[in-house]
């Protein structure tokens, strides 16, 4: 069985979706990650479970499952143009940040890692 850590969070009117990205704003509240600043990528985890409006489960390392949509084998990526998104597309916009997240192992799992990205020249 492979492991993961998560956390469940409370968090009113929260907003969440299954497989978004998030990071701790400095209000110490959750918000969608987005590549397109350093301080927005700076990704803490995945939501991996959403019971209900204000409660959601975020995994901050290891093995997701209950996804769709993904394909085995591919890394995914902080998207720069969609907040919270994981994109197959690795960002390339001068200033914006290139960060791998998650590596798909079929088309509902894979695994979160928070990998160190970089600001692109």
């Amino acid at each position: 069985m492979a492991n993961n850590i998560t956390n469940t969070v409370l968090q009113a009117a929260h907003g969440f979706s299954l497989q978004q990205l998030v990071y701790i704003n400095g209000t110490m509240t959750y918000a969608l990650s987005q590549a397109d600043t350093a301080a927005h990528c700076e990704t803490v985890g995945i939501v991996t479970s959403v019971p209900d409006v204000n409660h959601f489960s975020v995994t901050t390392n290891g093995y997701c499952t209950g996804f769709a949509g993904l394909v085995a084998g591919t890394v995914y990526w902080v998207s720069d143009a969609t907040a919270g998104l994981l994109t197959i597309t690795q960002p390339t916009t001068s200033g914006h940040i290139s960060k791998p997240v998650f590596v798909a192992d079929s088309t509902t799992s894979g695994y979160f890692t928070d990998y160190r990205g970089y600001v692109i020249p």
